[in-house]
């Protein structure tokens, strides 16, 4: 090794295995290493088993590393990070094909020193029996790790091989204090067999382990077997990372999801082709409201509902601790346009979703200085707070704590980013434990002005959106009945009976019905007597014959309220 570095030339390990007690370096000023055997290392551990190129600000460029194998003598226990097969640093333009790495705590070690690895070309072969099988590390400030296409790679682990300990396929990850923008990387069609312990699995068995931020890590073609229920983790603030997996054993497109550890980002999206190619063209609209204003109605005299939405205060009293309370049918302070809803900073309109199942949606919304916001309630309907925190795709996220509760972007959705309105691309990301939502936007400001709302999930999602029945928000009609038996009516003559009827308001349209015995002689009507949370409906009976008395059977008297539109 450095002979070849000496003279700048190629070196070449011929057929078979060798054995070596010592830690191997082959020095950047060599021209490449080609391999048709293998490195049996059976030296002391905490030490890469072969490193190629130099650290520091070397640039390790335009070299050809092929045939790489190198064999732990011994299975590692996984304790020591230092226990690395392939160590790789500073590449630049290099072509490198690596055959076999198995045995270590790190199978494949990619090194951004005080400069970094870029545009470079790799392919991996069978990488088994590492807890971390492919590193990309940067190790300072100075240090970068971009623009690397990967291909192929059998990331496996035995059954038998350190089961209680949580394994990876591919970790993205800095030393502390070093550079953690990690950006485009490509995966072509990695396969995973890390062996998942128990069902649905007692330790972590996850192809990506994201630990830095960056953005634009592409996997087409992902092979998922014996693996935890996610094709990736996240725990710094990552966007842009697409997988798209191919195959996933049994379970099918269920399990394949992002783990968000820590994150703050929501930067990962799944297309689980498994069982799911057909529908993965056709995002589902699980809610929309295309013209906002034609949705406005009078609540009461001082208030403005929105059908199908519901209505939240940044400020309500108490503050309240159950979906119900926080989740008004109208609000006043909304100013209504002549196309358009004005929405002050106090203010947010929102769709309710049953989210049990669902746990990404993307919101769209078009109009003027909109601040994306997101609340989260448990099965029981009880309000989480920050502890489960929901994240954005595209921006950081706000927790605003009581007496709100919301969660919100960190910037309007048309504010700019370097002059791209970036903003708008907004997916959110719920809590694992949130069983309900709701999801809408904010006044970002005193003139901000909300034309259309929309929500959309993955296409094999289906929640349930709530408004309206046995909610209170989101409905303009009221209804109510009560078992009745109208006593004789004179002709000429009426009979009145009073309906509670919550929150009817005066100039309401109301109506009366009733389900007994019929008359075309008996005309029914009804009218507002009493207002407010506990109104009251009068139902009213006239006999219009001009002679005869008419008793009707029992039946069930029924009263409807509509709200005018606003």
């Amino acid at each position: 090794m450095n002979a070849a570095a000496a003279s700048g030339k190629l070196l070449e390990i011929g057929e078979g295995s060798f054995r070596t007690t010592m830690p191997l370096l082959l020095p950047g000023a060599a021209a490449g290493l080609s391999m048709r055997g293998t490195i049996l290392y059976a030296g002391p551990g905490g030490h890469a088993a072969l490193t190629l190129g130099d650290g520091g600000s070397a640039n390790n460029q335009r070299k050809s590393y092929t045939g790489l194998a190198a064999c732990r003598a011994l299975q590692s226990d996984w304790l020591d990070e230092a226990d690395v097969g392939i160590r790789i640093r500073n590449i630049d333009a290099c072509v490198v094909d690596i055959r076999r790495a198995e045995r270590f705590t790190i199978g494949v070690q990619l090194v951004g020193d005080a400069r970094g690895c870029e545009d470079s070309d790799l392919r991996y072969g069978r990488i088994v029996d590492n807890r971390i099988g492919l590193d990309l590390r940067t190790l300072t400030a100075g240090g970068w790790m971009n623009s690397l296409r990967h291909q192929g790679g059998h990331f496996a682990c035995s059954s038998g091989t350190n089961p209680g300990i949580g394994r990876f396929g591919v970790r993205l990850s800095a030393a502390a204090g070093a550079y953690r923008l990690h950006n485009a990387h490509h995966f072509l069609g990695p396969a995973f067999e890390l062996q998942r312990q128990g069902t649905p699995g007692t330790v972590d068995a996850i192809p990506f382990l994201l630990e830095v931020d960056g953005r634009g890590l592409i996997a087409q073609g992902v092979r998922m077997e014996a693996c935890s229920p996610f094709v990736a983790r996240h725990t710094g603030g990552f966007s842009d990372a697409r997988y798209e997996v191919g195959y996933v054993g049994t379970y099918g497109f269920a399990g394949c999801a992002v783990d968000y550890a820590g994150a703050t980002r929501a930067g990962g999206t799944v297309l689980p082709l498994h069982q799911a190619a057909a529908a993965l063209g056709t995002p589902r609209l699980v809610a929309e409201a295309s013209n906002i204003r034609a949705r406005a109605f009078r609540w009461d005299s001082a208030s403005t509902g929105f059908e199908g939405l519901a209505v939240l205060s940044g400020n309500p009293s108490g503050p309240p601790a159950t979906l119900n309370g926080f989740c008004f049918a109208g609000l006043s302070s909304i100013g209504l346009n002549a196309d358009t809803v004005t929405l002050p900073t106090s203010r947010a309109l929102a769709f309710v979703v049953d989210c049990s199942t669902c746990k990404e949606f993307f919101l769209a919304a078009e109009g003027s200085g909109l601040r994306p916001m997101a609340m989260q309630f448990d099965a029981a309907e009880a309000v989480l707070d920050g502890s489960a925190p929901a994240l954005w795709s595209n921006m950081n996220a706000v927790f605003q704590g009581a007496p709100s509760y919301w969660w919100e972007g960190n910037a309007d959705l048309d504010s700019l980013t370097g002059g791209l309105a970036l903003n708008r691309l907004q997916r959110i990301t719920l809590a694992p434990d949130a069983a309900f939502a709701v999801i809408g936007v904010r006044g970002g400001n005193a003139a901000a002005v909300l034309k259309s709302l929309r929500l959309y999930v993955p296409a094999t999602e289906a929640p349930m959106v709530l408004a309206g029945a046995g909610r209170a928000w989101g409905a303009r009609e009221l209804s109510a009945s009560l078992a009745y038996d109208p006593p004789g009516i004179a002709a000429g003559t009426s009979a009145t009976q009073a309906v509670t009827l919550p929150n009817v308001q005066n100039g309401d349209f109301v109506q009366a019905g009733f389900t007994g015995g019929a008359s075309a002689f008996v005309e029914w009507s009804a009218a507002v007597t009493t207002t407010g949370a506990a109104g009251t409906v009068t139902a009213r009976a006239t006999n219009r014959h001009g002679t005869q008395a008419i008793d009707l059977a029992a039946g069930t008297l029924l009263v409807r309220a509509v709200k005018p539109r606003a």
